[in-house]
């Protein structure tokens, strides 16, 4: 399953489908919900990491934006 959540993030950074964001942002959500806490500690850090088409500061921001704390209280 990270290989797919690894394209489809992929996809969002470098834009290159745009018009399938909502579809692409769908399908992320629902395979990161069967595993919230694994997705969040394990695969968003080792995205981070390999992802080259983006500075530090950008990855900074993702890497704080992109935690279990931020994302619960945006639903609410």
């Amino acid at each position: 399953m990270s290989q797919f959540l690894n394209v489809l993030l992929q996809a969002l950074v470098v834009k290159s489908h745009d018009l399938l964001q909502e579809d692409i942002v769908a399908a992320i959500y629902n395979m990161a919900a069967v595993d919230f806490s694994m997705f969040y500690k394990t695969f968003v850090s080792d995205f981070l990491k390999q992802v080259n088409t983006i500075d530090y500061h950008q990855k900074q921001t993702l890497n704080d934006n992109l935690n279990p704390e931020h994302c619960v209280s945006i639903n609410h």
